[in-house]
This record gives C-alpha cells, structure tokens and sequence, in this order.
C-alpha cells in the first residue's frame, strides 16, 4: 500500500521546508542531528529504541502525511519514543498515530544532551526545558494544524525552575551537548 505524501523537505542550500496545508515552512529553526522513518517495520523500531537507550535530548514527531509536528524533551529518548507511539500523554498525537499508523511518522533527534555525574534533576529539567522551547517558538509560529502541541511554550516552568535554582545558589549548569558529526551547530554548556 502507498502512503500519500502530504509534506515534501525541498533542499535549498543548508535550509529546507515542509509543506503542511498547503503552505511551506521552514524548517531551519528545527535541525535533525539523527532520524528514523519507515517505524511500521519491528526491525527498525527496535533499532531507535536500542539506538537512543539512556540519551537525553529535544527530539520531534512529525507525520508525512499532514506534516504536523510534535516537539518534546527527555532525558531518555528511547523510553519517551515508546511512550509516545504507545501510550502517548498528547491527545492529537495518539489519535493520529492511531488513525495513521506508526509507519506514517517520523522521530527527529534534534539535539543530544549528555547529563554530567553530579547534575541535579532539576538542573537537568530547566535545561531541557530550555532548549525545548527555542524550538516550540519555532512551532508555535505555524499554525495550529501544523503542531501536535497545543499547551503553551513552557518558558514560563522554565523561568519558574531558574529563578528556584538561583536562589538556591545551584553551580552551573554541567552539561553538554554530544558531537555528532552529521551537526552543524554544537551547543556547548
């Protein structure tokens, strides 16, 4: 059976776009360091899962055939991946899997984190939560067919989150991103 494609990445130079009703966005402001598709198939699957086990990150779901996009992080990619095509907690994200299929949907890592021994959970929330919403900014400029997510960016639980840690005279944050190769921006902390 052949899936209709209702989104199309156009490479132009390093930027591209999706079409998703019917307009281009682009998609520049949501880099992909890896990617799984065609996740239908039990091989592939169990490949991301066994891939991504115990890394943290800010990763997205987006559907081939609307185009819509989920954005999210975690500080264990695999467990949130099932989770997500499973059991997710997003309404519009499940009905869509479940109207769909998982082979419709692709997961993005759009960044790596790498937690250093010693940092806090709490330290490790506000900078995921940080880094998650340069890209729910992102979406948020789309449309709302175009965006799985529907709650508010989460700046504010991150300003909430720093302004406890400061005050608690927490040291800098200790962690860093993971190089890969295929990157083009390494963010460092």
């Amino acid at each position: 059976m052949t899936l209709f494609i209702a989104w199309i990445i156009i490479l132009v130079g390093s930027n591209s776009v999706i079409l998703c009703e019917g307009e281009s966005f682009p998609t520049a402001a949501l880099p992909s360091v890896m990617q799984f598709e065609n996740l239908n198939i039990t091989d592939n699957f169990a490949s991301a899962i066994k891939s991504l086990k115990g890394l943290a990150g800010i990763y997205a779901i987006r559907c081939v055939i609307t185009g819509a996009i989920y954005i999210g992080s975690t500080i264990d990619l695999s467990k949130r991946m099932n989770e997500h095509f499973f059991h997710s907690s997003n309404i519009h994200l499940r009905n869509a899997i479940a109207k769909y299929g998982i082979g419709a949907f692709v997961f993005i890592v759009v960044e790596f984190v790498e937690i250093i021994a010693g940092t806090s959970p709490s330290e490790i929330k506000a900078l995921l939560l940080s880094r998650e919403q340069l890209y729910l900014n992102w979406l948020f400029s789309l449309p709302a067919s175009c965006r799985f997510n529907f709650l508010p960016p989460v700046q504010d639980e991150v300003i909430s989150t720093r302004q406890k840690l400061k005050q608690q005279s927490v040291q800098q944050i200790k962690v860093k991103t993971i190089q890969i190769e295929r990157s083009s921006q390494i963010l460092k902390y």
